[in-house]
């Protein structure tokens, strides 16, 4: 897929606010080219694990059903600001039509919202 709209895939793991990379990585290939990896990500251990596990169970407490909403409406808003780019990744990676993709993300800001309250 050839496009003027290219944008980086981010290959590290995201655990706690944090990039995190890890000594093991995979290569991650478009449904279209299966010779030329898109990226290579990076695979978790039982140490990134164990963090992950350790910072969700403190972030757990969101208190207040306010607070939950504030947080899922500002995931929402932040995927739609970049709505595009998340698009054109679900279509280079997942071998879709950019329109389909485009749809696709828009559902994910909804599902958002929806368990936002909106």
């Amino acid at each position: 897929m050839s496009s003027t709209h290219e944008h980086q895939i981010e290959p590290r793991l995201y655990i706690n606010n944090t990039f995190t990379e890890s000594q093991t990585q995979r290569p991650l290939f478009s449904p279209l080219n299966q010779t030329t990896p898109l990226t290579y990500i990076h695979i978790a251990n039982e140490t990134h694990i164990q963090t992950a596990i350790t910072s969700a169970q403190k972030a757990r407490g969101w208190g207040h059903a306010t607070k939950r909403r504030d947080i899922l409406n500002t995931i929402a808003q932040r995927i739609e600001e970049q709505k595009e780019k998340f698009a054109w990744i679900e279509a280079k990676q997942g071998g879709k039509p950019i329109r389909q993709a485009r749809s696709d993300v828009g559902e994910v800001v909804e599902c958002f919202r929806y368990f936002a309250g909106k």
